[in-house]
């Protein structure tokens, strides 16, 4: 599906050489909605691969790595290239504090959340501890919220200092 043909870019992307690739035995597939938009591609490897190979695979959670779904465009001629031909593309830090815009329930809400994790086009924010204020208000864990920054409600993110 999305290696056959593309050995060399994946490889690439994986930081392994396509000889390493072509050792591994993986399943596979893509995250997309119900419309078709590909929110990512991913490929699972399965256990008993060469561990010395599995060690270098950047990106690798377990036993999966996510693809961009932009891996394979082209760049458009007026977008902005570093020296190795790369896009330049905005990046969420995982580990920084950002205020966010976004429309919630119809009102523009502003809220800040630090990054636990970021995919394009999807955002995990890092879990939210409150302290108890009083004997109704207690200590509560807010879980780390999954937002798609490309949702017509997103509107903006500022790193905060």
């Amino acid at each position: 599906m999305i290696v056959d043909g593309n050995e060399d870019l994946i490889a690439e992307e994986l930081g392994i050489d396509p000889d390493e690739l072509a050792q591994l035995k993986y399943v596979e597939g893509e995250s997309a909605s119900e419309d078709g938009i590909i929110y990512y591609y991913y490929i699972t490897f399965s256990e008993g691969n060469p561990p010395a190979i599995m060690a270098k695979i950047k990106g690798l959670v377990g036993l999966t790595v996510q693809l961009s779904p932009n891996l394979f465009e082209e760049p458009d001629g007026d977008q902005d290239l570093d020296e190795d031909r790369n896009v330049i593309s905005p990046l969420f830090e995982v580990g920084k504090r950002y205020e966010f815009r976004m429309i919630i329930d119809g009102e523009e809400t502003r809220f800040w959340r630090t990054i636990a994790q970021y995919q394009h086009p999807m955002v995990k924010f890092a879990d939210v501890e409150s302290k108890a204020v009083n004997e109704l208000l207690k200590a509560k864990t807010l879980h780390g919220e999954i937002i798609n920054v490309t949702s017509p409600n997103f509107i903006s993110a500022t790193i905060q200092d």
